[in-house]
């Protein structure tokens, strides 16, 4: 963790919001974040050969050689973000809503460290549901929940549906951070056959049955 950060804090700049054409700043998103290269230092790569370990993804797709050199990796580099008291990040998906970037399936997010005085900036899912039990035994499927973001967990979750659309419960927030702060990163899977810019209409068996480890 503290080797992620300290490569991390000299780059850090204000989070931006939109796609490289309308790239800007918003009030919807007041972190910093940085982009590290996934072969930045041995380090970082052990950690994507372990995210592919969870995920039983290959190792070599796991690397830039096979992002840039054979088009069959399907990781993105790996996103710093750090979380000072009262920033946060409104909801919004990691996927693509429509066909002009890529299309996300799988999102991982690792906490690399919160301050002794660390209060609230959990992540939260709006429109997801989860299975909560009454101390009367009663058991309801209430709408939205929150992840407490503690230091060195791991929060990975899907992105499509099995049809291939959006799944729209992955919409998630990384909610106002009430005290301290919070160091975390980011890494997206997605399919390499797809073209540049997605393919939304792809159906989600067709892209399972062109990649086993996914």
């Amino acid at each position: 963790a503290q080797h992620i950060m300290q490569l991390s804090k000299d780059s850090m700049q204000r989070s931006t919001v939109g796609d490289g054409r309308n790239r800007r700043q918003d009030p919807t998103r007041t972190c910093s974040n940085t982009w590290l290269s996934m072969n930045h230092s041995r380090i970082v790569e052990t950690i994507y050969h372990r995210i592919g370990d969870v995920l039983g993804i290959d190792k070599y797709k796991m690397n830039v050689e096979s992002t840039l050199d054979r088009n069959d990796g399907v990781a993105s580099h790996m996103e710093v973000v750090n979380f000072k008291t009262n920033e946060h990040y409104s909801r919004h998906y990691d996927n693509a809503v429509n066909n002009e970037i890529f299309l996300h399936i799988i999102s991982v997010q690792v906490i690399l460290s919160t301050s002794d005085d660390f209060k609230g900036g959990g992540t939260a899912f709006p429109h997801a549901g989860s299975i909560h039990t009454h101390q009367n035994g009663e058991r309801r499927n209430p709408v939205g929940f929150e992840v407490p973001n503690q230091q060195y967990s791991a929060l990975i979750w899907y992105n499509m549906l099995p049809d291939g659309n959006l799944d729209e419960t992955s919409m998630y927030s990384n909610l106002r951070v009430q005290s301290g702060e919070q160091w975390m990163f980011h890494v997206n899977i997605w399919d390499p056959t797809l073209p540049v810019h997605g393919d939304p209409t792809m159906p989600h068996d067709v892209i399972y049955a062109m990649h086993d480890e996914l």
